[in-house]
């Protein structure tokens, strides 16, 4: 479960970096 919720996390972040990059 510990990793399954690792993974999740860092798509999270990743999404939130794009929309970043994005509305930059």
């Amino acid at each position: 479960m510990s990793k399954y919720s690792i993974i999740l996390n860092e798509k999270q972040s990743n999404g939130i970096n794009e929309l970043k990059s994005y509305s930059h």
